[in-house]
């Protein structure tokens, strides 16, 4: 059991290793989509006032 639970935690830890890096490139250009957020969002608030 021990041996399969070192096996299965090593498996795991290279396919979270990869996921992180590749959601890694995909999160910078979130960063911009927030900042386009913070001015839509003042749009987004006149119309609602509106």
């Amino acid at each position: 059991i021990e041996s399969m639970n070192g096996s299965l935690d090593s498996r795991p830890s290279v396919v979270i290793r990869q996921l992180p890096r590749i959601k890694l490139p995909p999160r910078p250009p979130p960063p911009v989509i927030i900042r386009t957020e913070e001015e839509g969002d003042g749009t987004v608030n006149k119309e609602a006032k509106t």
